[in-house]
């Protein structure tokens, strides 16, 4: 009866004890305390990339990369990530696991999400604007043609080009224009291109202007030579424009030297448009000859201790220009204490000079000599 007791009574410990667990769980299990360990899966979807063709880009590639699914399982995975104008996304997916009955067991699993990248990238185009050359007229110069030099319009998609280039002024300008991409019925699809821009040339060439500077010439007199006579031989400036010119060249000295010119062109409101002109100048020439003159040494007799005579030439022909003086050194003076000696009274120095100045001018003259006889005794 004692033993019957006992077991009653391990038998009520056992029951009150397992009901007392059960309960305590389900407090757990309601209050979120305790979770049931879910079978971990990592699921990968593949990536893909391509240039733009205003098609949508998908990869419905996928693989299970960690973990393992529980017997009778199946799983269902659709990848729906899709991409269409530049740029990048996640390739997403929905996973569907199912039981053997087809019921959805989806969240007896921990799912963990490796997605892959869909990427489109833009398409590249170089488009060229056209060029063209004229001669400055002061009208616009434009050329509206732009065409693709490089890369590929997507099918369905058109090039449309505008804002060119318009110039006045002589030079070389960029014909700069903007362009962009329509598709069939005229919506802006531009962003799904990477263009870039070949610019051609609007050459506007300058009007060419020769213009020639008058010569002179003149034997030396001591003043300078000049000469203002110059005129356009080639080319006109334009109507309302007004071109003024002037000589440069001066020479006073024996010698050559070219007579140049400078130009401006103006417009009918005195703007200094010069720069519109290409201006060519061809030079006259200023000369002066050399001033000719006779001297003739004159025949002297003495002793080497007297004075030597001061003056033993004379100018026979020509003339000095204004102002200026003539000094002539003979071996009759130099030799004025020397040797005995016996021959042509030559010149052995020239000089000239003008209004007290030291500078030699006698470069300016061409000097002929007639020689006289000098004898110089004991």
């Amino acid at each position: 009866m004692q033993k019957k007791k006992l077991a009653i009574y391990i038998i009520g410990a056992i029951t009150i004890a397992v009901v007392t667990v059960m309960a305590v769980m389900t407090m757990i299990v309601a209050a979120g305390s305790f979770r049931i360990r879910k079978t971990r899966l990592i699921i990968r979807t593949g990536s893909d990339d391509k240039e733009y063709d205003g098609e949508p880009l998908s990869c419905d590639e996928w693989s299970l990369a960690y973990g393992e699914l529980l017997e009778g399982h199946t799983m269902e995975v659709k990848v729906y990530g899709e991409q269409v104008r530049p740029g990048s996304s996640p390739n997403k997916a929905h996973v569907k696991i199912t039981d053997s009955d087809g019921l959805d067991v989806t969240g007896k699993y921990e799912l963990q999400m490796e997605l892959g990248t869909l990427e489109v990238t833009k398409r590249k185009l170089v488009i060229k604007s056209a060029s063209a050359t004229k001669i400055y007229d002061g009208t616009p110069l434009s050329n509206q043609r732009g065409a693709l030099a490089n890369g590929r319009i997507t099918k369905g998609h058109y090039l449309k080009c505008e804002d060119f280039a318009e110039v006045k002024e002589p030079g070389i300008h960029p014909n700069t224009f903007s362009a962009y991409i329509v598709d069939d019925e005229g919506n802006d699809v531009s962003e799904g291109y990477d263009i870039s821009y070949e610019f051609g040339d609007l050459t506007i060439q300058y009007a060419r202007l020769v213009i020639a500077s008058g010569s002179a010439e003149k034997t030396y007199d001591g003043t300078p030579l000049t000469s203002d006579y110059c005129r356009i031989t080639e080319g006109n400036v334009y109507s309302g424009h007004k071109i003024n010119m002037k000589t440069t060249g001066s020479i006073t000295g024996a010698g050559a030297c070219y007579n140049n010119v400078t130009a401006t062109v103006t417009d009918a409101n005195g703007n200094d448009v010069t720069a519109l002109y290409e201006i060519d100048c061809e030079s006259g020439m200023l000369t002066v000859y050399p001033r000719r003159i006779n001297v003739r040494t004159q025949n002297v007799r003495r002793r080497k201790n007297e004075t030597p005579v001061e003056h033993d030439w004379d100018l026979i022909s020509g003339s000095m220009a204004p102002g200026e003086e003539l000094t002539i050194v003979t071996i009759q003076q130099r030799g004025a204490n020397t040797n005995s000696f016996s021959g042509d009274n030559y010149i052995v120095s020239v000089s000239v000079t003008k209004d007290g100045r030291t500078d030699d001018l006698s470069g300016n003259y061409q000097i002929s000599c007639q020689y006289g006889r000098v004898d110089i005794t004991e």
